[in-house]
C-alpha cells in the first residue's frame, strides 16, 4: 500500500462556465439513494483525478494493491492515526465503509460541513 498526495493544478473558478468545463476532467459519481438508512454500493474513482480545488490539502490518495480498494482518505489534523475513506458523490463529500471487498455509503454519511475539514464542493 502506498500513500501519495495527488499533485493536481489549483483551479481558480471565476464563473459558472469555467466550473462546467472543469467538471468534465473527472467522471462524476452520481447515486440515487433509495432509502435514508440503506447502504448503497459505491465504485470510487480509480485514480486521484479530482481537482485540488475540491480536495485542497485535506485528502491523501491511498493506492492499494487491490485497485478497487484505492481511494481518497481524509487527513484529520486532530488524529494522526485516522484516515477515513471519503468520496465526492452527487457534488458532496461522503464517508465510505469497506465491507466484503466493496465500498458502501448511506445518505446520512454525507459530510455536513466539509469546509470544517478543509474540503470544498461546487
Amino acid at each position: 500500500m502506498a500513500i501519495t498526495q495527488a499533485k493536481l493544478p489549483n483551479f481558480n473558478c471565476p464563473n459558472k462556465k469555467t466550473l462546467e468545463n472543469l467538471s468534465t476532467l473527472w467522471e462524476e459519481i452520481v447515486i440515487n439513494f433509495p432509502n435514508i438508512g440503506e447502504p448503497v454500493e459505491v465504485v470510487p474513482h480509480a485514480k486521484a483525478n479530482l481537482p485540488l480545488m475540491l480536495t485542497r490539502f485535506a485528502t491523501i490518495w491511498i493506492e492499494s494493491e487491490r485497485p478497487e480498494a484505492s481511494g481518497y482518505h481524509l487527513c484529520c489534523p486532530s488524529n494522526d492515526e485516522s484516515f477515513p475513506t471519503i468520496e465526492y458523490i452527487n457534488n458532496s463529500w461522503f464517508y465510505l465503509d469497506w465491507n466484503l471487498g466493496k465500498y458502501y455509503t448511506k445518505l446520512h454519511s454525507q459530510i455536513a460541513m466539509p469546509i470544517n475539514f478543509g474540503l470544498n464542493t461546487w
